[in-house]
C-alpha cells in the first residue's frame, strides 16, 4: 500500500510538468491509527522516507504523534473544529 501511495503522489508533479525534486509535500497523519501517537508499523514511515529519497521536501503534521521520520515537523496546532477535517479516515462523504 505505501508504494501505491507513492506512485499516486509521483503522478501529480509529472502532470504539471515538474520534477519531484524540490517539490513540497505535506503528510497529514503519521500514526498507525487515528487519535493515537503510536507509529508502530505505520505505512507513513515508508512513504515519508521514500519521498525524501526522491528529493521532495516533506513536512508532516499529526497532532497526536511526535515522530516525523526525518522530515520537517509542522507543530502548529489547529483549532479542534478543524482536526477532523485533517484526518482522512474521519471523512465520510454523504450519498456516495
Amino acid at each position: 500500500m505505501p508504494m501505491h501511495v507513492i506512485e499516486l503522489v509521483l503522478k501529480r508533479p509529472k502532470k504539471a510538468g515538474k520534477d519531484m525534486r524540490n517539490s513540497k509535500i505535506t503528510v497529514l497523519g503519521t500514526a498507525y491509527k487515528a487519535e493515537i501517537g503510536n507509529t508502530t508499523n505505520t505505512p507513513a514511515r515508508i512513504i515519508v522516507q521514500e519521498l525524501m529519497n526522491l528529493g521532495a521536501e516533506v513536512v508532516v503534521y499529526d497532532p497526536y504523534c511526535e515522530e516525523s521520520f526525518g522530515a520537517k515537523k509542522n507543530s502548529r496546532s489547529c483549532p479542534s473544529s478543524q482536526k477532523s477535517e485533517l484526518r482522512s479516515d474521519r471523512y465520510r462523504p454523504q450519498g456516495i
